[in-house]
Formats: C-alpha cells, sequence, structure tokens
C-alpha cells in the first residue's frame, strides 16, 4: 500500500521489526501501537515530504487508504503514524459511522485512494 510514496522502501523495512504491542477499541475504531527492535533503525525515515531533514526522524501521518468490508459495515480511513521516523501505530476510523470489531477483521480490502482511481491498487486479505 506503500506504492509512489517517497519512502516506501525504508516504511516496508521496518515492517519486520515491528510487533503489535496494544490494541484500544475506540467504538467508531481502532487504535493498534507497536514496539520494535533495534534493527528497525535502518529504516528510519529522516526526511518529510518538503525534503527537509531531522537527525532524529520525522513525526508524520500518512493518510489516504481505506479498509472496506460491506458484510462487516466497514469503510474507514487507515493511517499509519511516525514518530520520530518509526511506525508508531495504525489509526482505523469508520467513517460510515458502525461500530468497528473488537478484534481487526480477517478479510477486508484496502484502497489506495490517495492515488487516485486510475493508479490505485487493491489488496484483498
Amino acid at each position: 500500500m506503500a506504492d509512489g510514496y517517497e519512502f516506501a522502501g525504508l516504511l516496508l523495512g521496518q515492517i519486520p521489526h515491528l510487533t503489535e504491542a496494544k490494541f484500544d477499541h475506540t467504538g467508531l475504531g481502532l487504535f493498534v501501537t507497536f514496539s520494535h527492535n533495534s534493527e528497525v533503525e535502518s529504516y528510519r525515515i529522516l526526511a518529510d515530504f518538503n525534503g527537509t531533514t531531522k537527525k532524529e526522524g520525522v513525526n508524520s501521518r500518512l493518510n489516504g487508504v481505506e479498509m472496506r468490508n460491506e458484510a462487516l459495515g466497514i469503510l474507514a480511513d487507515a493511517d499509519i503514524v511516525l514518530t520520530n521516523g518509526i511506525v508508531d501505530y495504525l489509526e482505523v476510523f469508520n467513517k460510515i459511522g458502525e461500530d468497528f470489531p473488537l478484534e481487526m477483521p480477517k478479510n477486508y480490502e484496502l484502497h489506495q485512494i490517495w492515488l487516485g482511481p486510475a493508479k490505485a491498487r487493491v489488496i484483498k486479505r
């Protein structure tokens, strides 16, 4: 889902070094907080979208991905939040007002809405 993101390689490189540490259900959404091992340092994102470099890493929100599951009433924004250049948490917010399931659904689609319909990919899980 990071296609087209300038630092996709660094972002994807962090994934093997992340562990789901905490789940906070909010009714309409879910926060998934991650812990990480020391090897994630090799993939720290140091520059923002404007090219400004920060030695401690950037604080940023990566949005533009929708999670969909019609059967469960889910049409949700799925945002990744970076703190100091490392994935800190995933925020999922169901935009249609239905309660989000207590646990992350096993089946859903991710849509890259930030790329527009012509370039967007859909991932089914």
